[in-house]
């Protein structure tokens, strides 16, 4: 008995032993494990007040910059100015090497065209001297005396037409009266016949019209992009030509930093030439096309000539008053055709001395401008046009300008204007500018006196829904185009329900955040959980943040610093 009573004391102590081992080891592993945790710093949200400051940064503008330009494409002997220097109204910015430019010589080139093509009307035209002549000396003549020939060519025209309307009718009684029938019902399915391939010639007219400005169009189409074809390949033709000082600027223009680079330019020549077999093929249908429709207005025209010969021949059995009439209308239409021809011609022949004087006219304003040109070849300068400071020069001395490329040299600075710059903020901030808000700019002292002063504030055109665009007035002395400044703008301090500290605020994909601190109670003592919760920012400063969202305005426990990097629902330990 005692034997078993000793042994339940024995499993007793045992327990006891092993429970209390038990409690040891969880507290031990409760204190080790708490020792791992993350350790933070937490603070309440409270209520203050927040002066709110948007800092950002932007780049000069010059307003309003004047562009300089040249005509002539013309090789810089010197540059006599610098980026940033001030200039008056005269002064020279580039000197130039003397000899004709390139625009020189294809100033003569054209007016040798010009000359030509004047004297190809003349000769296709069929101009006597005395035409010309008189159109060189006096011009097309007085626009009256012109009208008046019209006039009285049309009347003519008109006269006979009166003429020809009143044989028919003759004719057509007299159709009408005649008893033969065969004859008659013959003549009238030849006249049938006459009309209808009268109205289908007008038809055929108008295809063969419309058949050749199509084929014209598309040989226009396929030279143009044998043009652009032959542009692009002289830029790679020069490219190539390393000895060039072209083919340089070209390289750096297609080293792809400005968007611009060879792949895409070879891209476009493959598309350019796999556009010249389509057009080709569309060339050579439209010339198809165009043959086909000339072949069926011959046909037309032949079957006319010989409906119109079936009736004469009819009309000639039909008897001595019917040929009689109809010989009287034939040569009223025939003296209709002559009237008209003579019209025509009158009228071509006033076009044509419009279109000589035109072609002198251009003649002349072509030596105008080579006499304008070749002064410029010998001591030519390009000089400021205005007053004020440089802002760019687009040449060195030994390049060449390329008026082909651009015509600019030099920008300017009108003297007086302002600077602009811009810099974006977002909707929340732009709640705190207003139009003429003065800027602060870091070191303005650097640039003279530095101001910036709000001048509007408009949709971000980049993100016009989140974004504003402030636009600022900037002037100051030592300012250039392209300068960065960074600017610090809307001072406004306002009343906010829950503050925190900056380093509170964290930023994530999703947007800024903050971490709150919930408790919970266990049997051995309280655990501490990292919360996120997605916050707007109203309002900063250098120290204090203010926020809105699913917070309560106090009471809230906001995690401020960590030792380590914290992530949702994450346990923590508090500072002591």
């Amino acid at each position: 008995m005692k034997e078993k009573k000793s042994k339940r004391e024995w499993v007793k102590t045992f327990a006891i032993i092993f429970l209390a081992i038990l409690l040891v080891l969880t507290l031990c592993s409760n204190t080790i494990q708490n020792y791992s945790l993350p350790e933070v710093s937490a603070q309440y949200v409270y209520s203050g007040t927040v002066t709110n400051k948007i800092r950002g940064s932007g780049t000069v503008v010059a307003n309003d910059p004047y562009a300089v330009n040249t005509s002539q494409s013309r090789k810089i002997a010197s540059v006599e100015v610098r980026v940033g220097d001030t200039v008056e109204k005269g002064d020279v910015i580039y000197t130039l090497e003397d000899g004709d430019s390139e625009e020189l010589t294809e100033a003569k080139d054209k007016l040798k065209e010009l000359q030509n093509a004047y004297e190809s009307a003349i000769i296709e035209g069929g101009v006597s001297s005395s035409v010309t002549n008189d159109i060189e000396k006096n011009g097309t003549g007085d626009l009256a005396t012109n009208q008046a020939k019209l006039a009285a060519a049309k009347a003519r025209v008109e006269g006979l037409e009166a003429k020809v309307e009143k044989l028919q009718r003759q004719k057509d009684d007299y159709n009408d009266e005649y008893n033969n029938e065969g004859d008659k019902k013959k003549l009238a399915d030849l006249q049938k016949l006459l009309k209808k391939a009268q109205d289908q010639l007008v038809i055929d007219e108008a295809n063969v019209s419309d058949a050749e400005t199509k084929y014209n169009d598309a040989k226009s189409a396929v030279s143009e992009k044998k043009k652009a074809i032959a542009e692009i390949e002289d830029i790679f033709d020069k490219i190539a030509d390393v000895s060039s000082g072209e083919g340089a600027k070209l390289r750096d223009d297609y080293d792809g930093t400005e968007g611009k680079n060879l792949y895409d330019l070879e891209q476009e020549l493959k598309d350019y030439k796999s556009d010249l077999k389509k057009l080709e093929e569309k060339q050579k249908k439209a010339k198809k096309t165009y043959d086909a429709t000339v072949a069926n207005k011959k046909a037309t025209e032949a079957n006319i000539a010989n409906y119109e010969a079936a009736i004469e021949n009819t009309e000639n059995s039909i008897g001595g008053t019917q040929h009689s009439l109809s010989k009287q209308l034939s040569d009223a239409q025939a003296a209709l055709d002559d009237a008209k021809e003579a019209y025509d011609k009158i009228r071509e022949e006033i076009t044509l001395k419009y279109g000589l004087e035109d072609k002198l006219d251009a003649i002349k304003a072509q030596e105008k401008e080579i006499a304008k040109l070749s002064e410029e070849t010998v001591g030519g300068t390009i000089k400021a046009p205005i007053a004020g400071s440089i802002i760019s020069l687009n040449y060195s001395a030994g390049q060449t300008i390329n008026v082909k490329e651009s015509n600019e040299v030099a920008t300017i600075q009108k003297s007086g204007d302002e600077y602009s710059l811009e810099m974006s903020i977002t909707n929340n901030q732009a709640r705190l500018v207003n139009v003429g808000d003065e800027a602060e700019v870091s070191n303005s002292w650097y640039y003279s006196d530095v101001h910036a002063r709000v001048k509007s504030v408009r949709p971000d055109p980049t993100n016009p829904s989140a974004n504003k665009l402030v636009v600022f007035e900037v002037e100051g002395e030592g300012l250039s185009n392209g300068q960065t400044l960074n600017l610090t703008v809307g001072n406004r301090t306002g009343n906010y329900d829950m503050v925190v500290p900056n380093s509170a605020i964290k930023e994530d994909t999703n947007g800024k955040y903050v971490l709150r601190v919930l408790s919970k109670s266990t049997p051995l003592g309280n655990r501490y959980i990292a919360e996120k919760v997605e916050v707007t920012v109203l309002a900063e400063d250098d120290t204090n943040t203010a926020i809105s969202g699913n917070l309560d305005s106090w009471g809230e426990y906001i995690i401020t610093t960590a030792t380590k990097p914290i992530d949702d629902g994450q346990q923590v330990r508090l500072k002591d």
